[in-house]
Order: C-alpha cells, then structure tokens, then sequence
C-alpha cells in the first residue's frame, strides 16, 4: 500500500483532533520499538489503544512483519511521512454546549465529510455559557449560531424599546 493510500485510509477513518493525537502518540511510540527486542506481537498491542478499524489499518501495514536493521530506515521514513501529513490535516473548530456521545461525533463527523470535504477533523470545544447551539472557526472565519447570542439581540432590541418609551 502507498504511503497516500495509507493516509486515505486513515483520515477518513479519524473524526476528531483528539484522534488524531492519539494515532501521533501510538506511531511513536511504535517507531520507539524499532531500536527494542518486541515482539510483533507486543507492536500490535501499541495500536490497540485506538479505535479498532484505524488499529486494525495500522497493524495490517507497520505491524504485520518483524523490524529488522535491513527495513527499519523504510519504516521510520513511512512513519515519520504520515506524522507529518497526519500533523498537516486541517480541522473545523466547533463549541457546542453539551458533553457529545460517540454517536453525536460520528454524526458531526459523516455530515462534515459528506457535505465539506472528506480529509477535514473536526476540533471539539465544549463551553456551557453558550446555552445552545454552536459556534464555528473555519479558515480564520468566525459563524456564531448559539442561542446566548440570539437571546442577547432579543434582549438588546427589548432595552431599546423600553429606553425609548422613557
């Protein structure tokens, strides 16, 4: 599989930032294992940390085959390069106002890659004083669609009114 094959398959399987952090710390420490007496076995544990179909993407391409001195430059080169692309994809800032499920990432999730664009994570921030809604940071623009905001310009047209009747 090519290394670009090997990125498709993965990022379109990674859903948050968050994930994609826990992938860099799994390949790192799985390049660690190259200079150490591991089994394959024991390399496949590092990536069972992870969701099982990036895990299972993973081992079937750097965990299936012993490391040895002849292969172990190819295989550093092969995970240094997905790091960097992995560290490279751009993501969709979203604050919402309730601690997500799995079930509402994946739905945040689906609906970015099917409607923006398949490659883009999504980089969740949760804060409470929104009351509802979401707010949006993409490409350095800012979308506020919470309610606190809807409620503040309900609230700043019904002071202006009752300013004016005094």
């Amino acid at each position: 599989m090519t290394q670009s094959a090997l990125f498709d398959q993965i990022v379109y399987k990674l859903r948050t930032k968050t994930e994609v952090s826990d992938v860099l710390l799994c390949l790192d420490e799985f390049a660690k294992t190259f200079f150490s007496a591991k089994t394959n076995e024991e390399q496949q544990q590092i990536f069972e940390k992870l969701p099982k179909e990036i895990a299972d993407v993973l081992i079937a391409h750097f965990a299936t085959e012993k490391i040895t001195p002849e292969n172990q430059i190819s295989m550093t080169r092969q995970v240094d390069e997905l790091a960097a692309k992995l560290r490279a994809c751009q993501s969709i800032q979203m604050t919402i106002a309730f601690q997500p499920d799995d079930a509402a990432i994946a739905l945040f999730s689906d609906w970015i890659k099917a409607n923006i664009r398949a490659d883009l994570l999504i980089d969740l921030q949760f804060d409470k004083s929104i009351v509802g809604g979401l707010l949006l940071i993409a490409d350095g623009k800012y979308k506020d669609y919470t309610v606190r905001k809807n409620l503040a310009t309900k609230f700043q047209i019904q002071r202006d009114d009752i300013m004016g009747l005094l």
